[in-house]
């Protein structure tokens, strides 16, 4: 499967922010499957490193993210233009990412949730079979 969009033949790249090196694999896993481009960082600050080093179209991020919290960042990159979704499994984080009102993936994690939120995230980019 391939990815593009009239800018670019290059897949999506996703950056997936979790301090459990499970979820992170797990996410990387899935959407490597249909063909996305994939970076993993352990806590906020690693998030921030490669947003300024590459260019990222959607970022995954658990709620509950050291260093700051997943819903204070999402607030930071959202206002860079990037999609953001928040992972979490712990009621607080829910309830926090809901008054954020921001799209919330509770885990444990489906791969059909994951992809299903990955292609809708990122409306400019059409798949190729």
């Amino acid at each position: 499967m391939n990815w593009t969009n009239q800018y670019s033949a290059s897949p999506p790249v996703v950056l997936v922010g979790d301090p459990d090196d499970e979820v992170r694999a797990f996410v990387r896993a899935a959407l490597g499957e249909i063909g996305l481009a994939v970076l993993e960082a352990r806590d906020a600050t690693e998030v921030r490193r490669w947003l300024h080093k590459k260019a990222v179209n959607l970022v995954f991020a658990e709620v509950m993210l050291p260093h700051t919290t997943g819903d204070k960042l999402a607030g930071e990159i959202v206002r860079r233009g990037i999609p953001v979704v928040l992972m979490s499994g712990h009621p607080d984080g829910l309830r926090r990412a809901k008054e954020g009102r921001r799209l919330v993936l509770w885990k444990p994690l489906q791969i059909k949730d994951v992809l299903r939120v990955a292609i809708l995230a990122l409306p400019s980019w059409r798949r190729h079979v």
